[in-house]
């Protein structure tokens, strides 16, 4: 596994991947450096 449990979990409970185009254009730094807690705060 790349990433541990918690990680997991944290990653699809944010679910960025299923945000709209213009959200994701805002979040895109914490989607590119893999910032959990600043996609977690973006929801």
């Amino acid at each position: 596994m790349r990433y541990d449990g918690s990680t997991i979990e944290r990653l699809l409970a944010v679910a960025w991947w299923d945000w709209p185009a213009g959200k994701l254009a805002r979040n895109l730094d914490a989607v590119r450096g893999g910032d959990i807690d600043a996609l977690e705060a973006a929801i």
